[in-house]
């Protein structure tokens, strides 16, 4: 579901003086990504930006000056020289690589020396970084390889190209780039990093951990790698392992939102509220890209826990459908802090809140709102309440369908035999929606062979025939979702907001889910939940093998038919 904390590569920007980490559009999962690109601004003993003017012939005072960290004093120089002779392409460098250390505009001075040099690999290269970093990356893909033919063992721009494939969405040259910048030079740890992130991004999970473990033996310090690496273990299922890298990333740095963020799903996963509830909070920090979520503008503070009676408090949606159809029901218990309740939810959800005990008034725009003391983002309520796995509010139901609605389509489903509604795939568009989603509905086939029983289909986007009746154009509307649902005998779903509906409407829910990373809220190895008491869990034990599950779930559903 969107609202889920999947760990993808999706790291803060952090520039460094021996590389950048730079922002990547997301799917997400996100999500702003984190890439190692070198920007050529090394020490000439790492990078080898400068060696070529490590000689008489080549003004060894900018060198000297370089190594000092003097840049203000390098871009000086460089000027001086300019002045007399503009058209010293050596200079253009010098005043290049100066201007970039103090973060000044640099790309003139760089586009100039790429232009006077163009024989030079690091003049090329860097105008390719300056390129990189104003996102041309057309032109920064020729500039890195012009830098490759000049230099064939340039790895650093061999890693850079890389990361502009990549950027671009050319997986497969992207990780060909990385795999050259480690036969140059093995010992690379941007390189492995970035080929770690990669394959993560491409959900090989296993193939990205020995990547990032080399950096990090390679750079034991490196903070993203980590974070990554302790994403990779949490999506295998190595929680100890995972456990051990995070708590790592927070000793190098404690105020990291990511590895706060990532840490929080592990613990809640294994059921540790007190702590992961805490450390949920740092979402807040993230950018939306990476999944934060964006702390809204009011005219009014967050509640944090102060006296509540008498107060008008707004309870903001920040994230997918099924989180706020789960967390709706903690608006009884702001309730009965003595406040006035109002709800900012969407136009699909405000028919079915409509429903739930608690709220006052219902809103679409803050602008609605105004006149309220207090703001709560809807995942943070739990923290806020002191939620524990033993005390999870789970009294059930907590929604419920319209009458009239609830009417109308019990005529329509009037006849004999156990009626089953089934959601066997999400919103392509999440970031985890391969591994929750069955890839076809052909895998529910052992189903149709059980005897009187008549199977609905929820899904709402294109599917193959099966003796399935199709509703999923019909649920458009949560409220009208919940009429259909109210009087179905089951539903079977895989991990979506439908699964989410079924448990608030306290219907038989059984709820498919696979090995990689399941949300945390199903926690790990429970067949039940303690959000829904009317749910039934059915995981995978091998990834990717729904085949297991669908036998499990034939079996039970027959015994109901017996």
């Amino acid at each position: 579901m969107p609202g889920a904390i999947i760990h993808r590569a999706k790291k803060s920007v952090k520039k460094a003086n021996i590389y950048v980490l730079a922002a990547i559009p997301p799917d997400a999962f996100t999500t702003s990504r984190m890439v190692a690109r070198h920007d050529g601004n090394m020490p000439p003993e790492k990078s080898g930006m400068m060696e070529a003017e490590n000689n008489q012939a080549r003004q060894p005072t900018v060198i000297d000056l370089f190594t000092a960290g003097k840049f203000a004093d390098m871009e000086t120089l460089a000027r001086r020289q300019l002045d007399t002779a503009p058209d010293d392409g050596t200079a253009w460098k010098a005043l290049g690589v100066a201007l970039k250390m103090q973060g000044k505009d640099a790309f003139a001075a760089l586009e100039r020396a790429a232009d006077l040099l163009p024989d030079d690999a690091l003049a090329q290269f860097n105008y390719g970084v300056a390129l990189h970093d104003a996102k041309d990356l057309d032109k920064a893909v020729g500039y890195y390889k012009r830098s490759i033919e000049l230099d064939p063992a340039n790895f650093r721009a061999l890693n850079n190209l890389g990361n502009a494939l990549r950027d671009m969405g050319d997986q497969t040259a992207a990780e060909a780039m990385y795999r050259k910048a480690l036969v140059s030079d093995s010992n690379f740890a941007e390189a492995h990093y970035n080929l770690g992130f990669l394959l993560q991004e491409k959900f090989e999970h296993e193939k990205a951990i020995p990547e990032f473990l080399e950096a990090i033996k390679l750079s034991p310090n490196y903070i993203n790698a980590h974070i990554n690496l302790a994403h990779c273990y949490n999506f295998v299922g190595m929680s100890g392992d995972a456990a051990r890298h995070y708590q790592e990333a927070l000793r190098l740095s404690p105020h990291s939102a990511d590895a706060k963020n990532g840490f929080a799903g592990l613990l809640l996963s294994h059921e540790n509220y007190a702590t992961g509830l805490t450390l949920y909070e740092a979402r807040l920090a993230l950018p939306t890209k990476s999944g934060g979520r964006r702390i809204p503008d009011l005219p009014f503070p967050q509640w944090k826990g102060e006296p509540l009676n008498g107060k008008k408090i707004l309870i903001y949606h920040e994230q997918g459908f099924g989180d706020a159809i789960q967390l709706i029901r903690y608006a009884a218990e702001i309730k009965r802090l003595g406040a006035r309740v109002t709800l900012l939810t969407t136009k699909q959800l405000a028919t079915l809140m409509q429903t739930a005990s608690g709220l006052d008034h219902i809103v679409l725009s803050a602008e609605d709102a105004q006149d309220s003391d207090y703001y709560i983002l809807m995942f943070s309520i739990p923290y806020r309440m002191g939620t524990r796995i033993n005390t999870i509010p789970n009294s059930v139901p907590y929604l419920r369908a319209k009458a009239d609605r609830v009417e109308t389509w019990r005529n329509r489903f009037a006849g004999p035999g156990l009626k089953v509604g089934i959601q066997w795939a999400g919103n392509p568009s999440y970031v985890n929606d391969r591994n929750r989603s069955l890839p076809s509905n052909k895998i529910l086939a052992p189903l149709w062979e059980i005897k009187n029983v008549t199977f609905y289909s929820l899904h709402r986007g294109q599917e193959e025939a099966t003796p399935m009746i199709p509703l999923g154009p019909e649920t458009g509307d949560f409220g009208e979702t919940a009429a259909i649902l109210q009087n179905l005998d089951l539903i079977i779903s895989v991990d979506t907001a439908f699964a989410h509906l079924a448990g608030a409407l306290a219907r038989p829910v059984w709820i498919m889910l696979s090995a990689k990373q399941p949300d945390w809220r199903w926690h790990r190895n429970r067949t039940d939940s303690p959000w829904y008491p009317t749910a039934k869990l059915y995981r995978q034990k091998v990834p990717g093998d729904w085949g297991e599950v669908i036998a499990n779930i034939a079996r039970d559903l027959t015994k109901i038919r017996q």
